[in-house]
């Protein structure tokens, strides 16, 4: 995600300027024959750059509007999954005590057993969080940075992961079996059992929801009819603008075509926000501001705790 203006232009350009360079030197060259060489034949009416004109601009707006959704869909359903795991890690820092079960004055008491107990569900909460970028940007379990994960799971929970399909999924089930697992060992009353299995479901739909977004796009012929009506129209417009500006076109023809082209490259950039990309959601540094919360709620010391994911040339990623 861009989060400076210094040098946009430098980054904007590569991507949202390329019809612009194309009908530049298109323009010098009609331009030229039109004025230079008198070939009158190669201008062309306006009408129906008006007819179409039209038309493409529905076009465009309609596909970024549906873009944008899916965008803005995309960081709903992140913020949602961020929520729930703060929510979750709370809960399990704050519902689990020794002898849950029994009635009478509360145990505050933290045994060794007890805080491994806490500190495993929150660190396990830090790992399913890790796990969705490189789930959603479509790497594949084999490309999956395991070691990352390493830091925050079990050595032999790290391996068993390795043949899972989906890392995220398989570690929320392991996740669900702690919970279980602290229940069983009185450290969770079973009246709080459902409370923290609610935020695991919850945890489930905001993935799946965008695993819908990661895993579906825009159907394709849309994104093709655009980007060739975008092309063939740009590139026939010097031949409709050089009767009337004549060397003018050189000026006039690439603008108007960088307002189409970038409507149109827009669409493409914004359609699949979980990527690595300038115009993709900054999903590593969400994750990690949200991993140094959680191990500050451990008690971690300041100088222990990660750097967090800084800007790099106006971008986040």
């Amino acid at each position: 995600m861009i989060v400076s203006e210094k040098g946009l232009w430098k980054k904007v350009l590569p991507v949202y300027g390329q019809s612009a360079g194309w009908v530049l030197g298109v323009s010098a060259l009609v331009s030229y024959g039109f004025v230079e060489r008198g070939w009158k034949w190669l201008a062309i009416p306006t009408t129906p750059f008006t007819l179409v004109g039209t038309g493409l601009s529905i076009l465009l707006v309609f596909r970024n509007n549906e873009s944008y959704a899916r965008y803005w869909e995309a960081r709903t359903l992140w913020g949602q999954v961020l929520a729930n795991c703060r929510s979750f890690a709370r809960l399990a820092l704050t519902l689990t005590r020794s002898n849950a079960s029994k009635s009478g004055p509360r145990d505050d008491a933290i045994s060794p057993e007890l805080e491994h107990t806490r500190r495993d569900l929150v660190l396990r909460t830090i790992a399913f969080l890790h796990s969705l970028p490189p789930t959603l940007r479509g790497d594949s379990a084999a490309e999956a940075d395991f070691d990352s994960l390493a830091e925050f799971l079990p050595s032999d929970e790290v391996e068993t992961l390795r043949a899972q399909k989906n890392v995220p999924a398989a570690i929320l089930h392991t996740q669900g079996e702690r919970v279980a697992d602290a229940w069983r060992r009185d450290f969770l009353h079973p009246q709080h059992v459902p409370i923290l299995d609610e935020h695991l479901s919850a945890l489930t739909l905001s993935f799946g929801g965008c695993e819908k977004i990661a895993r579906t796009p825009i159907p394709p012929a849309y994104g093709l009819l655009a980007r060739g009506i975008v092309w063939v129209f740009v590139t026939l417009l010097p031949f409709g603008f050089v009767s009337e500006l004549g060397w003018k076109t050189v000026f006039l023809a690439p603008l108007v075509a960088f307002l189409f082209g970038a409507l149109q490259r827009f669409g493409e950039e914004v359609e699949h926000p979980f990527e690595l990309k300038h115009d993709g959601l900054p999903l590593d540094s969400l994750s990690s501001a949200l991993e140094i919360e959680l191990r500050q709620r451990l008690g971690e010391p300041e100088h222990e705790l990660p750097e967090p994911v800084e800007a790099r040339d106006g971008v986040v990623f």
